[in-house]
C-alpha cells in the first residue's frame, strides 16, 4: 500500500479525527506489528493549539496539505466543500490509485481490498441505510429521475445495490465516505462538473421541500449518478461490509461484524462509548493505549 496516496477532507472533522485517521493509516501503511502501533494522547493534544499540533503531526507523518476553491455558495450547501476537495485530490494524486476517505474513519487492519483488480475502474460501498434512496422494487422517484437525467444517465445503465445496514434493495447509491478510484479515469472531477451543474438547479427547490434530506445528501446521490454514468457494473467493485463499517448506526442495526477493516463513527463522541467493535488484540491496545477521553 505504500505507493497508494490516502485523501481526506481536512475542512472537516475535528483535531481528534485528524490524527485518529492519520495515526491508524500510517501504522496500516507500514504494516507495523500490533506491538508497535504508536499512541495518540489527546489529552496532551487538546491542551494545545490545534492548528499547530495538526502541522506537527502532519510532518511527523509526511502528509501533504492542499487548499482548494469553492464556488460561490459552495460554502453554504450542505457538503459541497467534500465534492470540490475530493476533485482536488484527484487533479494531485498523479498515481495510479487514489483512496478517498471521510475524515471520521479509522484504519484498524491492512485494507487489501484497495489494491483493485486492473479490470475494475472504481472501489466503494453501498449506502449504509435506504434513507433517500429509491427502491429498485419499485419505479425511480422524480428526485433520482432529476439526477440520473442532469447527469445524462440513461435508466436502462441502472443496477441494485443493498444498503449495508438495513438490507434494502435500491438503485445504485454509494457512500460517499469511502471510495478507491483510478485518478486517470477522473470520476472525482466528473462528480464536480456534474455537481456543479446541478446543486444550484431551482428544480431540485420543491423535492428539497418534500423532503430536506435530499438536498443535505444531493452530493452523495450526484456521485451515484456520476459513477453510473462513468462506468458499467462489471468495472464497479463493491467492498465486503467489514470497509466503511458504521459503527454509530450498530445500535440500531445490529449487523455483526467480525474484525472491521475500516470503520465509521461518524462523531468522535461515539468512540468513546462504543463497545460494539469485536477487533483483534493488538488494535484493542493501540485504541487502549490512544486515551480517549476528552477530560482535562
Amino acid at each position: 500500500m505504500s505507493g497508494k496516496p490516502f485523501c481526506l477532507p481536512a475542512a472537516f472533522g475535528s483535531l481528534q479525527e485528524w490524527l485518529l485517521i492519520l495515526q491508524s493509516t500510517s501504522w496500516n501503511r507500514s504494516n507495523l506489528p500490533s506491538q508497535q502501533l504508536p499512541a495518540v494522547r489527546w489529552k496532551s493534544y487538546l491542551s494545545l493549539f490545534s492548528h499547530f499540533v495538526c502541522r506537527l503531526v502532519v510532518e511527523e507523518l509526511s502528509v501533504s496539505v492542499f487548499p482548494f476553491c469553492l464556488p460561490p455558495g459552495g460554502l453554504d450547501f450542505p457538503l459541497a466543500q467534500k465534492v470540490y476537495a475530493a476533485a482536488e485530490a484527484e487533479d494531485r494524486a498523479g498515481k495510479d490509485l487514489l483512496v478517498w476517505m471521510d475524515s471520521d474513519t479509522m484504519v484498524l487492519d491492512q485494507p487489501d481490498a484497495f489494491q483493485l483488480p486492473e479490470s475494475v475502474s472504481l472501489g466503494c460501498c453501498p449506502v449504509h441505510l435506504k434513507n433517500i434512496s429509491s427502491l429498485f422494487s419499485q419505479p425511480l422517484d422524480d428526485f433520482w429521475r432529476e439526477v440520473f437525467g442532469g447527469c445524462g444517465v440513461s435508466l436502462d445503465r441502472l443496477f441494485p445495490v443493498v444498503s449495508t445496514m438495513d438490507a434494502q434493495e435500491i438503485y445504485a447509491h454509494f457512500n460517499a465516505g469511502l471510495l478507491v478510484v483510478r485518478p486517470k479515469a477522473g470520476i472525482l472531477r466528473t462528480w464536480r462538473e456534474n455537481f456543479e451543474r446541478l446543486y444550484l438547479d431551482r428544480r431540485f427547490a420543491p423535492l428539497y421541500a418534500e423532503r430536506k434530506a435530499r438536498q443535505f445528501f444531493l452530493s452523495q446521490a450526484v456521485l451515484a449518478a456520476t459513477i453510473v454514468q462513468m462506468f458499467a457494473r462489471e468495472k464497479i467493485q463493491l467492498f465486503s461490509p467489514r470497509y466503511n463499517h458504521p459503527i454509530m448506526l450498530v445500535e440500531r442495526y445490529p449487523v455483526s461484524i467480525t474484525d472491521p477493516i475500516t470503520c465509521r463513527y461518524d462523531a468522535y463522541s461515539v468512540l468513546e462509548r462504543c463497545t460494539c467493535l469485536r477487533l483483534k488484540p493488538g488494535v484493542t491496545r493501540w485504541l487502549h493505549n490512544s486515551d480517549h477521553s476528552m477530560e482535562g
